[in-house]
């Protein structure tokens, strides 16, 4: 009884150099099976390591050596079964051996939705639609229904199921699917390993899950290899011409954070370990031009404190990636395109639609003196004869919040409260609105909060009575963009999103909500458009 992960090798990748990393050092091994067949194994071997920590003893010990740790061996099994190509690994770097991307997205999550009890599951792992993606696995101690997870089939792509089969005696006692397949308790031996693929295979294909999971295409996963090359050509012009307000990174799995140390940009001309993923610090290492290639070969490492190489990821597996047109909203996320349904879109959209617009006469355009937002804030207080206070960076401490709290950016007498941004990317302008959420919140609900607002504030803007309950509905929440595009403002997809929600949270609160734009002069934008071609020189 042996425990196999298993990989659904793409078509396009079945070549042996299209499947084992070059650049890893393996021993390669020809199996002979019965009946004539020959399998490929390839065995990872890894000499013993020192830890970085190990320095902590330079001179106290003879030798860091006995400091070493055995790297354990891996292995990768080449099998053809169902006309297809599996890649079954072994041990903890059989993996590793694997070039990214050579597999079959959601390959493992197919068959794992289709072959066990819905009753039965353990985990799923899932992320929420939202700017900045939110990656999280729901477990639970014992088996149970796939409600009890609390899936939002409108806003949550499933990453992984974790369950028990309905047929153990030829699935195996347990699966877990998400692009790979694992199988806990899978009885066979070698020569067995092709009928069992083969039956896998066939839960890969199976349309059975639409019985008990049919939530799972309220957001389909996107097949159409002409669609994906539509994307992908979508994709790779976005980043040529550095248009990247739709586009961020985000780790494309759940990770244990506690472990990682830091990212390296592989190609950058000197390796620098960065403390988080940020598109800024890819884009410094980028070529001015890249394709689909590039971007799969492109790896983003992980390390952990002892400089060991945790995770390999393609740069096209860490791309977040908003495209829409006519036909609907694509969504890319951990190396896999998403279409969202044309009835949630339009939902969001028609939400959106129905907040208040709004165009205080307090609020003037963006200048060309006005060199950030701060700048743009202190000067609308400047020009408002005492009627607005400046609030940005005056952050205030909550008693109910684990972190000072900057109630606004701009506070009129007329109790407006202003929340200012530049137009950018869907994570900046989703933490606008959330921001404007969180400070209105504890503003209404915490009394501490309200008397720590009042000291950051003017005398005559104070709350007169902050020990008192206000009435929020005499409060207006305004969220004001700062955009250079002419017209009406246009928000993207997922800015939308945490917008109709945050509107809805407020409005729950009986707070007033509306949306400003702030125009950019001419000038300013002209200001803009050279900072950004002098930053892509540098590129």
């Amino acid at each position: 009884m042996t425990d196999l992960s298993i990989f659904l090798i793409r078509e396009f990748s079945e070549q042996h150099n299209q499947v084992v990393r070059p650049e890893i050092s393996v021993e390669h091994h020809t199996i002979s099976l019965p009946g004539g067949q020959q399998w490929d194994l390839y065995i990872k071997r890894a000499a013993p390591k020192v830890p970085k920590w190990a320095r902590f003893f330079q001179g106290y010990v003879p030798d860091l050596g006995i400091f070493g740790r055995s790297s354990a061996p891996g292995a990768l099994l080449l099998v053809p079964a169902a006309d297809r190509l599996f890649g079954i690994t072994f041990g903890q770097t059989g993996r590793s051996i694997l070039y990214p991307d050579c597999w079959e997205d959601r390959f493992g999550f197919k068959v794992t939705i289709n072959a066990v009890d819905h009753k039965k599951l353990r985990s799923i792992d899932k992320d929420r639609l939202d700017a900045e993606p939110r990656r999280g696995r729901e477990q639970t101690a014992r088996a149970r229904d796939a409600s009890y997870f609390g899936v939002d089939p409108s806003r949550d792509i499933i990453r992984a199921v974790d369950g028990k089969p309905r047929n153990t005696a030829t699935l195996g006692k347990h699966l877990t699917g998400r692009d790979h397949l694992h199988v806990t308790g899978a009885t066979t031996s070698l020569p067995e390993l092709p009928a069992l693929l083969e039956r896998y295979y066939g839960q890969f294909l199976s349309t059975n899950y639409k019985e008990n999971f049919e939530w799972v295409d309220h957001i389909s996963h996107v097949t159409d290899k002409e669609v994906i090359q539509w994307l992908e050509l979508e994709l790779v012009d976005l980043i040529n011409k550095r248009e990247l307000d739709k586009c961020m990174l985000a780790v494309p799995e759940v990770v244990e954070w506690d472990n990682i140390y830091g990212f390296k940009y592989s190609h950058a001309a000197k390796i620098i370990l960065h403390n988080e993923l940020s598109l800024d610090d890819l884009m410094a290492t980028m070529p001015e031009s890249i394709d689909m290639e590039g971007l799969r070969r492109r790896v983003i490492r992980v390390e952990d404190a002892d400089g060991t190489n945790i995770y390999n990821w393609p740069t096209y597996r860490c791309l977040v990636v908003e495209v829409e047109d006519g036909s609907g909203t694509y969504l890319l996320n951990a190396g896999s395109w998403f279409r969202i349904s044309t009835d949630f879109v339009s939902e969001v959209n028609q939400a959106v639609a129905s907040v208040v617009l709004a165009s205080p006469d307090y609020l003037t355009e963006y200048r060309s003196i006005d060199t950030s937002e701060g700048a743009y804030n202190e000067r609308m207080a400047n020009l408002s004869d005492g009627e607005v206070a400046l609030m940005d960076k005056k952050n205030v401490k909550c008693p109910t919040a684990t972190s000072p709290i900057e109630f606004c950016d701009l506070y009129h007498k007329n109790k407006d409260i202003v929340h200012v941004k530049k137009y950018g990317g869907s994570s900046v302008l989703s933490h606008l609105f959330f921001q404007g959420r969180n400070s209105a919140e504890a503003f209404l609900k915490d009394p501490g909060f309200r008397e720590a607002l009042n000291e950051k504030l003017p005398k005559s803007h104070r709350i007169k009575k902050p020990a008192i309950n206000i009435k929020p509905e005499d409060y207006t929440v305004i969220f004001a963009v700062i955009s250079g595009k002419k017209g009406e403002l246009s928000l993207p997809f997922f800015s939308r999103l945490s917008l109709r929600l945050v509107v809805e949270q407020l409005e729950y609160l009986r707070f007033r909500t509306a949306l400003a734009k702030i125009d950019m002069t001419d000038k300013a934008v002209m200001l803009a458009k050279k900072s950004k071609k002098k930053l892509k020189k540098t590129f």
